[in-house]
């Protein structure tokens, strides 16, 4: 699969094509999006709920993540 590509926006990562079909290429742009969020505070990944690896990605990984600390919000939240 393609890498996802790190953009900058004001100061916020964002991770751009985070557009993932099956749950193992969600899992890795996810960890991507959490070293960003480690790095520079925040981060934004996308992701389309109606791929079902996508979904079942998020449904078993956001609950992980928010056990680590991370905090999910909308984009519009931390891009501005």
């Amino acid at each position: 699969g393609r890498e996802p590509k790190g953009r900058r926006s004001g100061d916020a990562k964002l991770l751009a094509e985070a557009i993932a079909a099956d749950k193992k290429t969600c899992e890795g742009y996810l960890r991507v999006a959490a070293g960003l969020a480690k790095k520079n505070g925040r981060a934004v990944a996308i992701g389309h709920h109606y791929f079902r690896g996508t979904y079942q990605c998020l449904v078993e990984e956001v609950p992980k993540l928010q056990a680590q600390g991370f905090d999910f919000v909308f984009a519009s939240a931390v891009v501005q």
